[in-house]
């Protein structure tokens, strides 16, 4: 079946602005404050965020709460005249199959990684010593893994989708969605660029002006900490908003493919 990105995008937008009021809470909730409080617990010296420390702990739980939000939005935009609490329901049912894919994909980029982590500039900036030759290879080999990992990442665009639309195990969902974006590879390498071109653009000048404005507002009145929770709240929003319509936007097209039919939804 034919894919159309635009006429994706155009059900998406109609599908936020209907159903902003249940999306809004989602994306607060799950999205903006713990990417605001995380950015905030971070270190900013990149030597002190080498270094182990508290702040790791945070890392797991908005990953955690960063995919029980997209598949809650996954669910809503599949239709079906659900609410947020039963969406929300099925989600956190369907997150062990989620956190299971999630981890085989993350496990296969490691064992990838392997090979080249010892030649790598360590976390002090270090720089190992290696010949032309060394140094040649292993520069082709980054490039061929970041273009397997872009390839598969887009072939598996769908797989969040997939777990919340359908009954289907962690192997069952990843070789779904591959099997689904099966010749639409040009059209979901278009979208994921797109919003990672947008999402960097966007988040850089409200980060930027957000700076400028709140933190710079924040040092005049002695409360620069504040200034900075304003603009990582504003930062957080920015990019949720971006997420829930590129989130949306792939569940459309799970639609087109095999029509919105909500009577075989997952329930």
């Amino acid at each position: 079946m034919a894919v159309s990105i635009t006429a994706a995008w155009d059900d998406a937008r109609r599908f936020v602005a209907r159903e902003a009021a249940l999306l809004i809470p989602v994306a607060l909730t799950l999205l903006v404050v713990p990417g605001a409080l995380l950015e905030l617990v971070v270190p900013k010296d990149p030597a002190d965020s080498a270094a182990m420390g508290p702040w790791l702990i945070a890392l797991p739980i908005l990953f955690f709460m960063t995919l029980l939000a997209s598949l809650t939005i996954t669910r809503l935009a599949l239709g079906g005249s659900i609410s947020v609490g039963e969406a929300l329901t099925v989600a956190l049912r369907r997150l062990p199959v989620a956190l299971g894919a999630s981890m085989i994909l993350a496990l296969a980029a490691l064992m990838a990684f392997l090979p080249v982590a010892s030649m790598m500039p360590t976390a002090g900036g270090a720089v190992p010593q290696m010949g032309a030759t060394t140094a040649l290879m292993l520069m082709v080999y980054l490039f061929v893994l970041m273009g397997g990992v872009f390839y598969l990442g887009v072939r598996l665009l769908l797989v969040n989708v997939v777990i919340m639309a359908e009954p289907v195990g962690v192997i069952a969902a990843l070789k779904r969605s591959f099997a689904l974006s099966k010749g639409y590879f040009p059209k979901l390498a278009g979208l994921l660029l797109l919003f990672a071109i947008t999402s960097l653009v966007v988040g850089s000048a409200v980060s930027l002006a957000g700076g400028v404005v709140f933190v710079g507002l924040g040092k005049l009145i002695g409360l620069e900490s504040i200034g900075r929770l304003l603009l990582a709240l504003l930062s957080g929003a920015a990019n949720s908003a971006i997420s829930v319509y590129f989130i949306a936007t792939l569940a459309m097209v799970y639609r087109q493919i095999l029509g919105p039919d909500p009577s075989r939804l997952f329930k």
